[in-house]
């Protein structure tokens, strides 16, 4: 039988069904007893994602619930209330484990783009797999959400489960958009089925439902001359150099984008126009193993800068190569980056902008992702909605008088559309340059 949960129902059998749903809720909780306490928690209190009140449950003839699904309208949560019932429920230390954790989730968090009702987790006991439990639990759910007006159901499905896959395609649902986990070597599709109007699945084409096949528009065109126009990538150093120094070399590392990377740049700067050219190669290796080169040749101008006044604008072209179970990537953009601040007689600090659009990537798909997730995939150019903003902060320090030995250090915040599914809300390079006189 299919119904709602009620008061009377296990909480801890329900929490260990909603611990069994996938590799997230271990990743974001943890394993044992103590997890499976906090979900249960969770399940007990109203106004949460995880309440009785959001769950259905299967329930077989001796009364032992066998299935749960988890599901509601994002639209009509209210985050302050449940950010309280998670304080109510774990201490300091838990929820800032539990936010840094979520930062590698954040497509799973972020469900502005949901307009319907959105089924958070669905679970079947082991024991009773196979048996249909998990179409009657969706079944249920739809017939409820068409009395109450809902044009749609959303889920979420794992990249290494492809027979749940198979299951919601069977009941209607079709691939809205693809979310990889690097730091779980995971990810998920984000599926959608239309109810009022019955769609079927949508047409397959590869990696990036999000991404179209490529076309320039006129208004990318025109972006692309203003930013040529103003030039892009402070990455040859902070603050400008004296009329001794034309010769810059820079290493830096830390964490950009998804990368633990290793940059090593060369620039020339020309004082009369207060105008480098530099050179950037990157090599990173993603959180899940992921190999990237990345290479920019761009230049950097202090036009706007005078007496202690620092106002630094780079541009650069952009090639990077990627690569992982899903396929080979080769992608070209921009990279626009903008310092403004202050400088004293050996130190210097200010914001850190910088906007980072990838026009256009050739993607290669593996054997592995056509074997297991879309037998169809097209090779080809793609236009990706791949657009980074960072906002943040510099600061940056002289080791010696002859101001010829720099270090800085960039952090902030960053977002990147629909790559936000795959690299945290934040950044932070570590950088180390040094000039040397004309001989």
């Amino acid at each position: 039988m299919v119904r709602f949960s009620n008061f009377s129902d296990d909480s801890l059998r329900l929490a260990q069904l909603v611990h069994r749903t996938d590799s997230i809720i271990p990743f974001l909780f943890g394993q044992g007893p103590k997890a499976l306490l906090r979900i249960k928690a969770l399940i007990e209190k109203d106004r949460n994602p995880f309440s009785k009140s959001n769950m259905v449950v299967y329930e077989n003839d001796q009364h032992l619930v066998q299935g749960i699904l988890l599901a509601y309208v994002p639209g009509q949560m209210n985050k302050q209330q449940e950010n309280e019932v998670y304080q109510a429920v774990f201490n300091t230390l838990e929820l800032i484990w539990l936010w840094l954790k979520s930062l590698f989730l954040k497509s799973i968090e972020d469900k502005t783009l949901i307009d319907g009702l959105y089924i958070q987790n669905i679970s079947v006991d082991p024991s009773a797999r196979g048996g249909g439990i998990g179409t009657q639990l969706i079944q249920h759910i739809e017939q409820w959400a068409i009395a109450q007006k809902i044009t749609s159901l959303w889920l979420d499905v794992a990249f290494d489960n492809p027979k749940a896959k198979k299951l919601y395609e069977r009941q209607g649902f079709s691939v809205e958009s693809e979310h990889p986990i690097l730091l779980l070597r995971n990810g998920f599709f984000r599926m959608k089925k239309n109810i009022s109007t019955q769609a079927t699945s949508a047409e397959k084409q590869g990696i990036g439902n999000a991404a179209e096949k490529i076309s320039l528009y006129p208004k990318t065109l025109i972006l692309t001359v203003l930013l040529l126009l103003l030039a892009l990538n402070s990455k040859a150093q902070m603050q400008y150099p004296s009329v001794d120094f034309r010769h810059i070399i820079k290493v830096s590392v830390g964490y950009d984008y998804n990368l633990v990377a290793l940059d090593l740049g060369y620039a020339y700067y020309q004082q009369r126009l207060k105008t480098a050219v530099f050179v950037d190669i990157t090599q990173g290796t993603a959180l899940l193993g992921s190999g990237n080169l990345r290479t920019q040749v761009g230049v950097q101008t202090w036009q706007g800068s005078f007496q202690k006044f620092n106002f630094s604008n780079a541009l650069a072209f952009v090639y990077t190569h990627s690569m992982n179970k899903a396929g080979n990537y080769d992608g070209l953009g921009l990279n626009f980056h903008m310092n403004v601040g202050l400088r004293l007689k050996r130190l210097g600090f200010g914001a850190d902008f910088q906007y980072n659009p990838f026009l256009m990537t050739y993607i290669k798909h593996s054997d592995f992702w056509r074997q297991y997730y879309y037998s169809e995939a097209k090779d080809g150019w793609y236009k990706l909605t791949a657009n980074t903003w960072r906002i943040g902060g510099y600061i940056s320090a002289y080791l010696d008088k002859q101001h010829s030995l720099e270090l800085n250090l960039r952090a902030g915040y960053q977002t990147s559309g629909q790559l936000d599914k795959l690299i945290p809300g934040f950044y932070a390079i570590f950088g180390f340059n040094k000039k040397f006189k004309q001989q």
